[in-house]
């Protein structure tokens, strides 16, 4: 039994590997073929394939990047079996691994803590066909489909009141964060509309 899972194993072996690849920046994304294995995600490599990406991006087009990969692995293993009458593999160098845990509906909401950076790439990662980034304002539901890094401004008393809104500009809000600041360029209600934030809004 081949399993193929879309991470260059050891690494984020577990859950939403690419969504959490997306999050920190990977410079790579890739699919490894592997032989399945009592414990996910451990067997010995079969195959692996790659390919550079560059940032920002979001969840569907990282998708539709990695998908040829999996065809090319397919054909590459078909071939060798026919070619050698057997499926050479290697086993993982555990020093290396590390794991990316599964999603709920707690982790799409914002970590206004993390830099806006950070955020940009978790709000484009978790995007469609994931569940979307989401945020609280007062005790609404609110849904972030696209948004830009702002340029940072210096806030007196060292004190950035997370998730606060600062201003606007060109009509679209901007949001403090612990580092940088965020611009809202759409976000919805649960109903799919379209918001026009009240300035002395925040998002928690």
């Amino acid at each position: 039994l081949i399993i193929f899972h879309d991470s260059l194993l050891p690494k984020y072996r577990g859950f939403a590997p690419l969504v959490n690849s997306l999050i920190n920046k990977q410079p790579e994304l890739g699919v490894t073929a592997l032989k399945a294995s009592k414990n996910y995600d451990q067997g010995d490599i079969v195959s692996q394939g790659k390919i550079e990406i560059n940032y920002p991006i979001k969840i569907n087009e990282a998708i539709q990047k990695v998908t040829p990969i999996y065809f090319h692995l397919v054909d590459k293993i078909y071939q060798n079996i026919m070619d050698k009458g057997t499926l050479e593999a290697k086993k993982q160098n555990d020093k290396y691994s590390t794991y990316s845990l599964w999603l709920d509906s707690k982790d799409y909401f914002i970590d206004w803590s993390w830099s806006a950076e950070r955020i940009k790439r978790f709000v484009d990662a978790v995007g469609y066909p994931y569940d979307g980034a989401k945020a609280f304002l007062e005790s609404e539901i609110i849904h972030f489909l696209d948004v830009e890094i702002a340029k940072d401004v210096y806030i007196e008393n060292r004190n950035r009141h997370l998730g606060k809104i600062i201003f606007k500009r060109d009509s679209l809000p901007v949001v403090v964060c612990k580092k940088g600041l965020l611009q809202l360029v759409d976000i919805r209600d649960d109903n799919n509309q379209t918001l026009d934030i009240n300035f002395r809004s925040r998002f928690k």
